[in-house]
């Protein structure tokens, strides 16, 4: 149970018992892959955000963030999936409607690749990673 349910979190890598170093330093070398120490972290191997200046890179251009879709992106390349609620948080002043969540999405979706954030009932937005 526990496996399927990191497969719905798009968990990219799972320890199993008993850690040995040469599992814990793929788990690191994968997590140096993720984030990188200039405030740039990875969504795929080709997407990258900045986090200090505020954009996204993919195909050898940069689009412009606003402060949410920067949130948003933080989130979904931390966590592997962004749920319902911390959508509400990332509206800090009032949990935001359901038509401007759509919006928010669909403005996020044109500064992304095409097809790259999915969304699943009950579970919320994520990144399809191939394996």
């Amino acid at each position: 149970d526990h496996l399927l349910e990191s497969v719905e979190l798009n968990l990219n890598k799972y320890i199993v018992k008993p850690f040995t170093s040469k599992k814990l330093q793929s788990l690191l070398k994968n997590l140096d892959d993720t984030f990188r120490g200039d405030g740039t972290y990875a969504l795929t191997p080709e997407v990258f955000v900045n986090k200090e200046e505020c954009f996204v890179t993919f195909a050898g251009q940069n689009h412009s963030l606003t402060p949410k879709e920067l949130d948003f992106l933080e989130i979904l390349a931390l966590k592997g999936v962004v749920n319902y609620n911390e959508i509400d948080e990332i509206w800090q002043d009032s949990p935001p409607s359901q038509d401007a969540i759509r919006s928010f999405i669909k403005t996020l979706r044109k500064k992304l690749p095409i097809n790259l954030l999915k969304n699943r009932q009950n579970l919320g937005y994520f990144v399809e990673r191939a394996s």
